[in-house]
C-alpha cells in the first residue's frame, strides 16, 4: 500500500518543489507561521480521516464474521468497503501534497497549495 501511495503522490517531487519554494521565498516570519499552522491543520485534518477509516476497517472485519447464511453477499460487501477503503486512502493521500500530474481534483488544499499561496 504504501508503494502505491508513493507512486500516486510522488513525495520526493512534492518535496523537491517545496523546498525550492521555500529557498526561493522573501516572504515575512508571519507568513511562514501561517503557512506551519495551515500545516498542521492539514496533518489534523488527516489523521481524523485516518482515524475514520480505521473505524470502517473495524467494522468491515467485524462484518465479515457473520455467517453467509445470514447474509448471502457478506464477502462482496466486505471486499467492497475494503477496495472502498483502500482507494480512499490513496486518494486522499495524492490530494493532501497535490500531488504533480494528477488527473484527480483537488478538494483540500495541500502541502504545496498551502506555500504557494502563504509563501508567494
Amino acid at each position: 500500500m504504501r508503494a502505491a501511495v508513493e507512486r500516486l503522490s510522488q513525495p520526493d517531487l512534492v518535496r523537491q518543489a517545496v523546498t525550492t519554494q521555500v529557498q526561493a521565498s522573501t516572504t515575512d516570519l508571519d507568513h511562514f507561521s501561517s503557512a506551519t499552522d495551515r500545516m498542521k491543520l492539514l496533518v489534523s485534518s488527516h489523521d481524523q480521516q485516518a482515524g475514520w477509516l480505521d473505524k470502517v476497517v473495524g467494522y468491515a472485519r467485524w462484518a465479515s464474521y457473520i455467517p453467509v447464511t445470514l447474509v448471502p453477499h457478506i464477502r462482496l460487501i466486505v471486499a467492497a468497503i475494503y477496495l472502498g477503503a483502500g482507494a480512499f486512502a490513496l486518494l486522499d493521500a495524492a490530494d493532501r501534497l497535490d500531488a504533480p500530474g494528477t488527473w484527480m481534483p483537488q478538494f483540500v488544499l495541500g502541502v504545496q497549495g498551502i506555500i504557494r499561496r502563504e509563501l508567494v
